[in-house]
């Protein structure tokens, strides 16, 4: 074997059992080093299942620059399985960057259980709260005791046990005493309460918008309402959704209709039940002055009513959708109605940034707006702000049926405008920002992964193909709000092709245009899919919704004469746009990126320019196969990426790059690709970071002073990073 030395090298050894990897000596280098080629044998590595294989020794070589070394070099299989050796290139050391962490969405920010956090679970269905002398003598230390469900968690707590703010358990250690009250229907529980021998159920039990049932509740004998097991009942509450009796005997029932608060009731007098009172806003978080606006006393989808020995006040919201655009939300209050602290989750969220001068910076996710004032102190740094999802004026808002996870948020000509997609990019659905308000209304929705056939959303006024799977593969439906009113509408939709029947890939850019990701190629009409396809947003309609004309849709070539050749048919799994530049950034690889490549004049060129590829070190350990949360720890997995006008941002699923461990980032400068540093979660969030499994998880903001705001993902806590970045510092 010879080599040319130009950088430190490994050499690594294949073989069919599994791979074999002889690494380099020092793991950290420095760029004084170059020249020196580190070899290191006589060990044993494992090979799949087989422990037994030997590398022969090699020994360390010093040569100088430019020198060419010649070894042999040789192996032996027990299982007589052919070997294969590859040298790689080993990227010299860098130092961490200097960075800020703070964090988004969790009240907790140290994490799942699997690292040893607390973080609070990531959405409730059902809560209770127990006082002394309802559990066992030692659990009164905790009392009042909040316990919850969770049909889904990804923190590895799933219910939750929490006393004054704090989690102090997991609650399946306590719901057994839950179980006895309530009845099951489907995935959520009916709720229902008992005080001194009278009990108040819930009958036709409906939840819009927990369960899928997103029209409003039915009337008449279908109608959901409180049954009292006197033989009263209570039926002027619209979507009953939780009951309790408080310390004087009243019956609390939460409202999930349009008023979204909870209606107080005397069952003192006999005849039927009087409503003394309501707790929280009117129209909670949806009603007036600013629709959409956070607050104590605004609530979002009650499930849960408690109260402790001494009056106080517990409120469980899960938010609307429960899961995807909701989570966990409890608030305490005093007997007087005084807000005291809150608990809150996520689910899956990457948010984008706004800057709104100063140390303060908005994160708007698919469903919520979060505030970060980065001149405190992380934890206390984070606050919810809005949502911008209404159920009840839009039914048709994609966000109530997708798991939209991933946000862009745009400002065009001095319109908002926020666009969301999947965990693998399915859909991108459009919202135009409401005047005076926090809802984002739907505007548009392109199908991206999917065609959009035989979908719930929208169904019955879309148009509906016939024929094979070869005459539809690169076939998508488009919907444009033609009419301004946030409804899906027939005659709304028209088709659109993508450059590749699996897009993995898709971008916004500054100015709301949509970028496609094919293959590392030209584009093919004969199979009709490689290289990428522009969208342009074309200004807005009278009505404030972008326009999209017919004509403008393009695909563009990617010129990859220069590539080696396993990268040219690569697809594209991830695909940025830089404005500024005029730059394109394509990832290629299969599901996980495996190298990046730079583009400059890709838009206003007729030829886009290759400057530069980068190899992101995919499974540079050797370990060959996948299995997320069992072996995937032992692999280098490259999973998204950002850039800005200056830089790269290549987050890592697992084993980053520099620091080997889950949630790192490493940046490299846009200019010529060679990489300034990596930073990752720090002792504030327990160096701890969980799945990113959104493929776009990872969004950046450069601010006007050059400071960059980088949010990642963080599944595993319930929660999204948010990092503050000085270059230079």
């Amino acid at each position: 074997m010879t080599i040319s030395l130009l950088m430190p090298v490994q050499l690594l050894c294949f073989s069919s059992g599994g791979i074999l990897c002889l690494r380099h000596v020092l793991r950290r280098m420095i760029p004084s080093f170059m020249g020196l080629l580190f070899l290191v044998g006589g060990i044993s590595a494992q090979a799949g299942d087989d422990p037994s294989t030997e590398l022969n020794p090699i020994g360390n070589r010093t040569v100088s620059v430019g020198q060419t070394l010649t070894f042999q070099v040789s192996g032996s299989d027990p299982e007589g399985d052919p070997m294969r050796f590859q040298v790689r290139p080993v990227m010299p050391y860098v130092a961490p960057l200097t960075v800020e962490n703070h964090w988004i969405g969790n009240t907790h920010g140290d994490g799942s259980s699997l690292g040893g956090g607390s973080a609070v679970s990531n959405f409730i269905e059902d809560m209770e709260v127990f006082n002394p002398g309802e559990l066992d003598p030692q659990n009164d230390v905790h009392m009042p005791l909040i316990v919850t469900r969770s049909f889904w968690d990804e923190t590895n707590w799933a219910d939750g046990a929490y006393h004054n703010g704090r989690r102090v358990g997991k609650g399946e250690f306590f719901n057994r005493n839950i179980s006895s009250k309530t009845a099951t229907r489907s995935r959520m529980r009916i709720p229902a309460a008992v005080r001194d021998g009278l009990s108040a159920s819930i009958i036709n039990f409906y939840g819009r918008a927990f369960l899928g049932n997103l029209m409003p509740p039915p009337i008449g004998e279908l109608a959901p309402y409180v049954q009292l097991s006197d033989g009263r009942s209570i039926r002027s509450v619209v979507d009953p959704s939780a009951v309790e009796f408080d310390n004087q005997g009243r019956l609390w029932v939460a409202d999930n209709g349009p008023d979204q608060n909870i209606k107080i009731f005397d069952l003192s007098a006999p005849g039927d039940p009087m409503q003394v009172g309501t707790f929280g806003d009117t129209g909670g978080i949806f009603g007036p002055p600013v629709r959409g606006r956070a607050g104590t006393k605004r609530f979002w989808g009650i499930r849960g009513i408690g109260f402790g020995a001494n009056g106080e006040i517990f409120v469980g919201n899960t938010g609307i959708p429960m899961q995807t655009q909701g989570g966990t939300d409890i608030r305490a209050y005093n007997s007087s109605g005084q807000y005291l602290w809150d608990l809150r989750s996520i689910f899956m969220h990457v948010a984008d940034i706004e800057p709104r001068g100063g140390n303060t910076v908005y994160f708007h996710a698919a469903g919520q707006v979060f505030e970060v004032d980065f001149s405190k102190e992380p934890g206390m740094s984070w606050k919810t702000i809005a949502t911008s999802i209404d159920p009840f004026r839009f039914v048709d808002d994609p966000r109530l049926q997708f798991a939209l996870g991933v946000s862009f948020f745009r400002v065009i000509d001095g319109r908002r405008f926020l666009f969301a997609t999947t965990l693998n990019n399915q859909v991108v659905a459009v919202f135009r920002y409401e005047e005076g308000s926090e809802i984002a209304i739907p505007a548009a929705l392109f199908w991206v992964l999917d065609n959009g056939q035989g979908q719930p959303w929208g169904e019955g006024k879309y148009p509906v193909w016939t024929g094979d799977w070869d005459e539809k593969k690169d076939r998508r439906l488009m919907w444009r709000d033609g009419n301004g009113n946030g409804a899906v509408d027939e005659g709304e939709f028209r088709e659109f092709k993508v450059p590749t029947p699996y897009v993995k890939a898709f971008d916004v850019d500054a100015q709301g245009n949509v970028w496609m990701g094919g293959k590392m190629s030209e584009y093919e009409p004969q199979f009709r899919e490689g290289g990428v396809s522009f969208i342009p947003m074309d200004g807005f309609d009278a009505n404030g919704v972008p326009n999209y004309p017919e004509d403008g849709f393009r695909f563009i070539d990617v010129p990859n004469d220069e590539l080696v050749p396993d990268r040219q048919r690569e697809y594209i799994t991830r695909i940025r746009y830089v404005d500024a530049s005029d730059t394109l950034l394509l990832a290629s690889g299969d599901y996980y990126p495996k190298h990046l490549h730079v583009y400059s004049g890709f838009r206003h060129q007729e030829v886009p320019d290759y400057q530069y590829s980068i190899d992101l070190g995919y499974d540079d350990l050797g370990v060959d196969r996948i299995l997320l949360d069992h072996n995937s720890s032992g692999m280098t997995l490259p999973f998204t990426f950002a850039a800005d006008e200056d830089y790269i941002y290549v987050a890592y699923l697992d084993r980053g790059l520099d620091d080997r461990r889950r949630g790192t980032v490493t940046v490299y400068r846009l200019s010529d690709g060679s990489k300034v540093g990596w930073f990752g979660p720090g002792a504030v969030t327990n160096h701890y970071s969980g799945t990113q499994d959104m493929m776009i998880s990872l969004q950046v903001k450069k601010l006007e002073d050059g400071t960059r705001i980088i949010c990642v993902e963080e599944n595993g806590g319930g929660k999204m990073m948010a990092y503050r970045w000085v270059p230079g510092s």
